[in-house]
């Protein structure tokens, strides 16, 4: 459940501060539109994907979890900033960006994880 809620919180705390940072810059209210947006929304999954990996993930119920979390976010956001004609690719498109990056971190935390707790066991 905590994994769930870091992937949502992973990708909304990002979104809102692109709608309250770069409002004026960009005229896509949408973090996962612009490449700067991308950008940024990648290097918060990989850091948190990679620190809450290594902390709590212990097998892929957890994972599972975690990208959950993501996979509800986007389209909650979306449809609150509001989702334009096109929606449903635009979900499609951000799924694939998203899912990708956040399932290799989760697992390269959990991979570390693993490598930090067989040495302290050995």
């Amino acid at each position: 459940m905590i994994l769930f809620s870091i992937g949502i919180i992973s990708f909304v705390i990002p979104e809102i501060l692109w709608i309250w940072i770069f409002n004026d810059l960009y005229a896509s209210k949408w973090i996962l539109e612009p490449t700067l947006g991308i950008i940024l929304s990648l290097l918060v999954i990989v850091i948190s994907g990679t620190y809450f990996g290594h902390r709590y993930i212990r097998g892929t119920i957890e994972v599972v979890s975690y990208l959950l979390g993501f996979w509800v976010a986007i389209p909650i956001m979306l449809f609150i900033i509001g989702p334009g004609n096109l929606w449903p690719i635009v979900l499609i498109i951000d799924y694939i960006i998203v899912t990708p990056a956040a399932l290799l971190v989760s697992l390269l935390g959990f991979g570390l994880a693993q490598k930090t707790r067989g040495k302290k066991s050995t």
